[in-house]
């Protein structure tokens, strides 16, 4: 879970590398975390399959490479 949640951090880092620190965080919430969000709480047994999940997960999978736990793709998709 600790991958997939630095998945959205490094989300977060690609918003912040194009804006000040107050305007990422406020795309970050409107882009990510809102929607993220909403689709948890509307239906939660599709959310691991939302965009904004799969793309966290991507970007995890991306970023830990063989340090990626063991079994990660099976609880977090990446399509």
């Amino acid at each position: 879970m600790l991958q997939h949640e630095y998945g959205h951090y490094l989300d977060f880092l690609s918003i912040l590398k194009k804006s000040s620190f107050v305007i990422a965080v406020i795309k970050y919430y409107i882009k990510i975390g809102l929607p993220s969000l909403f689709s948890a709480v509307k239906d939660k047994n599709n959310h691991k399959s939302f965009k904004t999940e799969i793309r966290a997960n991507k970007l995890a999978v991306k970023w830990f490479g063989k340090n990626l736990a063991s079994g990660f793709k099976d609880v977090y998709p990446v399509k």
